[in-house]
């Protein structure tokens, strides 16, 4: 298991998590350095959850990513 790995199970379990708790729409946002593979990581997130919003945001040592679950 690789770094992008872990780091997509603690952005689902974030998600999750927050599901949990509510059950309208939820939105996580989580920091992305630049040693993960960004397109590995975006496609195990669409795996999760296809009908999710996925963007993110270039920073200036890494990535702001934010996810939108229904």
């Amino acid at each position: 298991m690789n770094r992008t790995d872990i780091l997509t199970g603690r952005i689902v379990q974030r998600v999750i998590d927050a599901k949990a708790k509510s059950s309208s729409r939820v939105i996580i946002n989580h920091g992305v350095d630049n040693s993960h593979d960004i397109d590995k990581l975006m496609d195990n997130l669409f795996e999760f959850f296809p009908d999710s919003l996925i963007a993110l945001k270039k920073l200036k040592f890494g990535y702001e990513l934010r996810i939108e679950v229904d």
